[in-house]
């Protein structure tokens, strides 16, 4: 992700500590697993509150309505923690609670595999993923939503772009804390979930972006990478659903 540095929420870690990649493997059913998670929660809360293409730090639930939330980038969010507009309180357009509850629901799916990029004890970035039919990725990827602010015709268009598919590895987090960016380090940690996938017998990715400013996920895997669209959503922030074989990832890393 485009995000920028945030260090008022988040201690920059020593550059002289080594970076690794590895597999987070604590099952969402371990009683330990939301403390075990809690940091690359507290890293998603970060990257995607401080990141401009998402401004995802703060939100007025008052002022919002679907397809168009009243949100700040943690760094210009109201100092005095109220809108401008209702007066009320403005709240973490990600609660820590919420991420872990997406976390358990998310690794529980099938085939899910989540990799984590850490700096020493410092998580500092994370992916996560899993794999759906089409009609489970439309369901998905729809769910919650207002008809008309709806992606269309998911479900048809993956198997009139992929004949034969069908179950699709779902990309559905990447983040990375903004002083590590542009250092490689981001392909490290999609290698990690790639390798993951690969041994479950997988061929097709499938990811949501917004391209409205464009984030850093959109330009390295639509321009850099070749993914092709899939659909878009008719919505603000111009989101858009993307597609790339295993085969033609692979080449990339």
């Amino acid at each position: 992700m485009d995000a920028h540095a945030g260090t008022d929420h988040h201690p920059a870690a020593s550059s002289a500590l080594p970076i690794d990649a590895s597999l987070f493997e604590v099952s969402p059913d371990d009683p330990m697993f939301d403390r075990e998670a809690r940091p690359i929660a507290k890293c998603y809360q970060l990257v995607f509150g401080t990141d401009r293409a998402w401004s995802e730090g703060k939100i007025c639930h008052a002022c919002s309505r679907p397809g168009a939330p009243k949100k700040w980038n943690f760094l210009d969010a109201p100092p005095d923690g109220r809108c401008s507009d209702c007066g009320g309180e403005v709240a973490d357009f990600w609660p820590i609670s919420q991420i872990l509850a997406d976390m358990r629901q998310e690794l529980a799916r099938p085939d899910a595999v989540c990799a984590v990029l850490r700096q020493g004890e410092a998580v500092i970035g994370g992916c996560w993923g899993f794999s759906a039919t089409p009609e489970g990725l439309d369901e998905h990827l729809n769910h919650g939503l207002a008809a008309h602010v709806c992606a269309p015709d998911v479900a048809a268009t993956l198997r009139a772009m992929y004949p034969g598919v069908e179950r699709f590895a779902y990309q559905d987090e990447i983040f990375l804390r903004p002083e590590f960016q542009r250092q490689g380090l981001g392909k490290r940690l999609f290698a990690a979930r790639h390798a993951g996938f690969a041994a479950r017998d997988l061929a097709v990715y499938v990811m949501r972006t917004k391209r409205n400013p464009p984030s850093t996920s959109y330009r390295w895997f639509r321009d850099g990478w070749g993914y092709r669209t899939v659909t878009d959503y008719p919505d603000a922030d111009q989101r858009v659903i993307l597609a790339h074989t295993f085969e033609a990832v692979s080449r990339r890393l």
